[in-house]
């Protein structure tokens, strides 16, 4: 038993957080709890009901990110048929980068900044910043085993590089906001920059991984029979195996 094509991981992830998104944004301008368009992606999960949905979206992310990540983490593993040390090392630390990264959705969602708006800005922080670092190095990384053509691996690179300009922007005018914030009420343009770098950044972020569809196509699951045995091959080894139909 199996599942050829894993391709659809990073997708699930990406499209949820925008439906999630979409909806919480949604129900925020129904309910009238904001009465302008421009708001913070914060400000859809401050109040009932849409504060359950933004938990509920951020707590799967992080469990779709966790997936994704590990299977990234897998696909580089295999491509790489004699790993060198310092790669298997490098790729340990950027599981463990994604992941922690994935986990701090999960904080953000939980911990909305009207129950605890310091662990929900430091869990943004920390899952932007660890976000950028794994996406960078993973599209540096997938130069020498991505199955697709160098531009396909320019495209990649181009979206983690725009993702961490957007992350540098957002970071300046924000913390200009929350140190002069009563001159920022008064700056259109920055109180702007701020909310649509904050929009435009997840975007960004989750739209690298639909980069990553056609590279984990490669990919397949199987039912181990043995605990010690790979959960995640090679697609070609599931195809040949005498179980496959």
């Amino acid at each position: 038993m199996g599942i050829q094509g894993l391709g659809f991981l990073p997708c699930l992830w990406s499209v949820w957080t925008f439906l999630g998104l979409a909806v919480c944004y949604t129900l925020t301008l129904v309910q009238g709890h904001k009465t302008r368009y421009t708001i913070f992606i914060s400000d859809t999960g401050n109040s009932y009901p849409e504060s359950i949905v933004f938990a509920a979206v951020f707590f799967m992310s992080a469990i779709f990110g966790c997936v994704t990540v590990y299977i990234i983490y897998r696909f580089n593993a295999i491509r790489m048929a004699e790993p060198r040390r310092r790669f298997a090392i490098m790729q340990g630390i950027l599981l463990a980068i994604g992941s922690i990264s994935a986990l701090m959705y999960m904080l953000t969602g939980i911990f909305s900044s009207r129950v605890d708006m310091t662990v929900h800005r430091a869990s943004t922080a920390v899952g932007a910043i660890l976000g950028c670092l794994y996406i960078l190095s993973q599209a540096i990384t997938l130069y020498w085993t991505s199955t697709g053509s160098r531009q396909s691996c320019h495209f990649r690179l181009g979206f983690a590089i725009l993702t961490i300009v957007d992350l540098l922007i957002f970071g300046v005018t924000s913390c200009y906001v929350f140190v002069f914030r009563s001159k920022m009420l008064h700056n259109e343009v920055l109180y702007y920059t701020v909310i649509i770098t904050e929009w435009v950044g997840i975007f960004l972020y989750q739209s690298f991984y639909f980069t990553m569809m056609a590279d984990l196509q490669h990919l397949a699951f199987q039912s181990p029979k043995k605990w010690k045995d790979d959960w995640i091959i090679a697609r070609e080894r599931l195809q040949d195996s005498p179980e496959s139909p």
